[in-house]
């Protein structure tokens, strides 16, 4: 697990190096989960001129979590609430932000901006989440919310791209290690462009696709299925593509 950690961020500062190479002057902010909150990434986006929005968690920012307490304790520590809706339910989130705290123990700790949202059921009071972030933005009753709604479009792009780009049929591993030179490069485009005309296809009227993706267990398994087809059978149409794939090849010739 440690080796993988040091992997990524050693990943993500030669992209960093190779991002302000291509991009000088281009105004960026960086999103990252609980893994790149440390003292060093942080000083290299800052070196680079990068605004940040990062996770953190308090199993691995104690400092900084009880620095945060003590803040509330004493009543330091600003709040906001807003209530929302989604669907049917209505819940309360509470915003609580402080600036310039310290990131990590020690004399050479660098100061960040913190905000934590916490989230209640608003009929019931049940707790439904909390998320903390570590930011350069100055926190303010303004735009507290936008900065914690931006961090977390960190873990939407993680769950619905990545996540689907590793293990819903693309295979697009982390470590995506093919060859010595372009192989890996030529992989990992052929799985992006593949990615991209499948978003194209939820988004194109095609009854035959829909009704084929309705009816397999998984989305691999519709892939599978619309692979096999294009191998064994030719098609003059679409519709007639996708309606062999669903009922299969009618063969009665009486």
């Amino acid at each position: 697990m440690i080796l993988s950690l040091n992997c990524e961020r050693k990943a993500a500062k030669r992209w960093l190096k190779k991002f302000r190479e291509k991009h000088p002057h281009l105004p960026v902010t960086i999103l990252g989960d609980d893994a790149f909150c440390t003292q060093p990434y942080i000083c290299d986006l800052r070196a680079d001129r990068c605004g940040f929005i990062l996770s953190c968690q308090p199993g691995s920012h104690k400092t900084l979590f009880d620095w945060i307490d003590g803040l509330r304790q004493v009543g330091d520590l600003a709040v906001k609430e807003e209530k929302f809706r989604d669907g049917k339910n209505w819940y309360i989130a509470t915003y609580e932000y402080a600036n310039n705290v310290p990131l990590r123990d020690g004399e050479d700790a660098i100061y960040v901006n913190f905000v934590q949202v916490t989230i209640h059921e608003k009929a019931t009071g049940k707790f439904v989440g909390i998320h903390s972030y570590a930011t350069d933005f100055v926190l303010t009753q303004e735009n507290c919310i936008e900065i914690t709604s931006t961090g977390r479009r960190r873990w939407k792009s993680e769950n619905e791209g990545n996540n689907t780009l590793t293990n819903n049929g693309y295979h697009l591993k982390h470590s995506f290690g093919h060859g010595d030179q372009n192989e890996s490069h030529n992989f990992v485009l052929l799985n992006l462009i593949a990615f991209m005309i499948h978003v194209i296809l939820a988004y194109v009227s095609q009854e035959g696709y829909s009704a084929l993706q309705k009816a397999m267990d998984t989305l691999n398994e519709c892939f599978e299925r619309i692979r096999n087809t294009f191998a064994l059978i030719a098609c003059r149409c679409w519709e007639q593509f996708y309606q062999i794939a669903l009922c299969g090849l009618d063969l009665d010739t009486s």
